[in-house]
């Protein structure tokens, strides 16, 4: 199935959110300098951009979804 506009418009907001908190990942990560308790900061934060990340994407499959069922009944 051909994903619509919208659909891949969430996707790739999502992989957005993804990669920004990949690379704020990757930057905490190669700092020696840095303070513990800024890296469980830097590293609580990312998890809840991950998680916002997600939402576009339960977006995206429950579309995909109805259209889906919308296709079985025609």
């Amino acid at each position: 199935m051909v994903l619509s506009p919208n659909e891949n418009a969430l996707i790739d907001e999502s992989l957005r959110k993804v990669e920004a908190t990949f690379n704020s990942l990757l930057y905490i990560s190669g700092r020696e300098d840095i303070d513990k308790s800024k890296i469980i900061e830097a590293l609580s934060m990312s998890i809840a951009d991950l998680e916002l990340a997600q939402a576009p994407l339960i977006t995206a499959r429950n579309m995909v979804r109805t259209r889906k069922e919308q296709d079985n009944n025609d």
